[in-house]
């Protein structure tokens, strides 16, 4: 092998792991954003985007028992999903309300992607206890009572009627299998918990 071509290989490889490093460094910066972002709508009761750009904001705080913290941004758009856990609230009729009225939500879901954010949650067992935070410091503390594989393409994540169901259930959403080769797919790991 020629000097050239070996140098050309390390060059190659260099630049390679440069991109990888700027991707992480990006994703850590993007996280601190978003935490400097939720503290400011702690602080004055405003939405603020964590960056100028960025067509989202954070509207709550999941805690699970280790301490860990996540901050969950609103809806659950592409977008959303790929800075953090995205957070719908649904009324009795099934459509949207807004995050100032949390507390009349009938079902809250939050969805996040199974090979990052939410990658821990087939670690979650039943009787689990977390915590969402809201932007007004209220504070719901939710019990984990089942959890189930569902495929979207027979059944809706959310029922069709809402009677029986308990007031404020949190479901917890990803895609299944965990740690597939290939994103997407029809399946959803739902986790269910009520306030506690």
């Amino acid at each position: 092998m020629s000097n050239k071509f070996r140098w050309l290989m390390l060059v190659i490889a260099m630049l390679a792991l440069l991109k990888a490093g700027w991707i992480d460094a990006k994703a850590m910066l993007a996280q601190h954003m978003l935490k400097q972002a939720w503290q400011l709508t702690i602080a004055d009761q405003q939405l603020h985007k964590p960056w100028s750009w960025f067509d989202n904001h954070p509207i709550a705080e999941l805690t699970w028992p280790d301490g860990t913290q996540q901050i969950l941004l609103h809806g659950s758009s592409g977008q959303a999903l790929a800075f953090a856990p995205g957070l719908e609230l649904m009324g009795q009729d099934g459509n949207r309300i807004s995050v100032s009225h949390w507390q009349q939500a009938d079902t809250l879901v939050i969805g996040g992607h199974n090979d990052t954010h939410f990658a821990e949650l087939e670690n979650v067992a039943v009787d689990t206890r977390f915590s969402l935070v809201f932007a007004d410091g209220s504070r719901q503390s939710y019990q984990v009572m089942n959890k189930r594989v569902m495929d979207s393409r027979q059944q809706a994540l959310l029922p069709t009627t809402y009677t029986g169901g308990a007031a404020g259930q949190l479901l917890l959403v990803t895609c299944y299998p965990f740690k597939a080769l290939t994103a997407g797919g029809p399946l959803r790991y739902v986790i269910t918990a009520i306030p506690v």
